[in-house]
């Protein structure tokens, strides 16, 4: 009765809107102790640089020893929390009225949002033909989980952080949707924009390479 989905299965061809948007379905809080928002100040500049720095076994066990691995999930996930947050930020500055936010806890940190929805059915038909941001999942780094198979099988664009695996499941893809810092982001969200039809074509082969 319960299947856990670790692969896209039911897909939806689609094509890109031509009134697109950017879309961001997800919750936020930043209600951490005083240790976890230090811990983000004093490594936010290098993790800002490098957003796959977080998913560096080398560089948590170095900040965080003496800490068990249940400590360290913690402060993991407070860091992809602060993470999401500044790309979030930047893109609502950048993109305004193109990025399209949705989540009642945006609402409290002074983002306009739409209030969530829990409806898949809704959810698919927003993310249908539209660009569609992935952040990862906030337990891990994996390319493929609940989320970003949702918006495979709807027929959105997903533009995704980079994970662990991301050059493994995404193959010759990655250059066009993966980022792993604010500069290769902009490269891949001024790329959809510059060329209507060649997003097209990127959603295209994200459909045929998930179809077998």
């Amino acid at each position: 009765n319960n299947i856990f989905q670790i692969y896209p299965i039911d897909l939806y061809k689609s094509e890109i809107k031509k009134d697109f948007k950017i879309v961001y379905m997800s919750t936020i809080n930043l209600d951490f102790d005083s240790n976890k928002k230090k811990f983000w100040e004093e490594n936010k500049e290098k993790i800002l640089e490098d957003f796959t720095i977080i998913d560096n076994k080398d560089f948590l066990l170095s900040k965080l020893s003496g800490k068990n691995l249940h400590e360290i999930n913690a402060y993991y996930r407070a860091i992809k929390l602060h993470l999401r947050f500044e790309i979030i930020s930047h893109l609502k500055k950048r993109l305004k009225d193109k990025f399209l936010l949705i989540g009642d806890d945006w609402q409290k940190y002074s983002f306009n949002a739409l209030n969530s929805n829990y409806d898949i059915k809704k959810n698919k038909k927003i993310y249908e033909g539209n660009i569609c941001l992935d952040l990862g999942c906030i337990e891990g780094s994996s390319s493929l989980y609940s989320r970003s198979n949702q918006i495979i099988e709807s027929g959105g664009l997903i533009v995704q952080s980079k994970q662990m695996d991301s050059n493994e499941k995404w193959g010759q893809l990655s250059k066009h949707i993966v980022f792993k810092d604010f500069n290769d982001l902009n490269v891949v969200i001024d790329e959809i924009f510059k060329d209507y039809q060649n997003a097209n074509k990127i959603l295209e082969k994200i459909y045929n390479h998930f179809l077998n």
